[in-house]
């Protein structure tokens, strides 16, 4: 039996008759959602892969990014790559217990993928998980040298305590600086002048 993956896509003003824009943003990052809720991964990243990366705001691209994470552990796949590199994935719903004896944490956002949308209803939802943020005694529970990353912007407040994010463990701002030249390194590659 196969399956089908629906995506809305709308047709360009002006353009020929086969020219059609690409699906919203939105609408894939649901549909994505969608197949992740029900189990359908494959399908989950096919979705995904039809996202116009260039038009596609900062917060839906990390939205995209963790669905395109759950379904490739889900598929097995960072099972496969940590065994290759001599570690392993664990999955947990315990907080506390992902950051006993870390070296290097990385939470993210806390937020329902269905609720991603519906502003009102997410920030409702959040309120019901305040204890869900990387804090002080958290990253006690760390090991000492450890590290706090996050990509940025975080939510100050809702993910992390400011004095997790600006202290001696936080390495944001450096992960940031990192970001930036292996962007300017992709571009010098992809505009010409530089060969790999």
């Amino acid at each position: 039996m196969g399956r089908v993956v629906r995506l809305e896509t709308q047709v360009v003003p002006g353009a020929g008759a086969n020219e059609v824009s690409p699906p919203a943003p939105e609408a894939v990052i649901q549909a994505a959602a969608k197949s992740v809720e029900s189990g359908d991964y494959s399908a989950a990243a096919e979705v995904l892969l039809t996202l116009d990366v260039q038009n596609v705001p900062a917060t839906l691209r990390t939205l995209a990014d963790l669905l395109l994470g759950i379904v490739l552990l889900r598929q097995g796949r960072a099972d496969e790559a940590a065994a290759q590199g001599g570690g392993t994935i664990e999955t947990t719903d315990d907080m506390d217990a992902a950051f006993e004896g870390a070296d290097v944490v990385y939470p993210k956002s806390w937020g329902r993928l269905d609720l991603f949308t519906d502003e009102p209803a997410a920030l409702a939802d959040a309120a019901r998980y305040t204890d869900w943020i990387c804090d002080e005694r958290r990253m006690g529970l760390a090991k000492p040298d450890s590290l706090y990353m996050h990509c940025l912007p975080a939510d100050r407040g809702t993910e992390v305590t400011d004095a997790v994010i600006d202290g001696p463990h936080s390495v944001v701002y450096d992960e940031a600086e990192n970001r930036m030249h292996t962007g300017k390194a992709l571009c010098a590659l992809t505009m010409g002048g530089y060969s790999a």
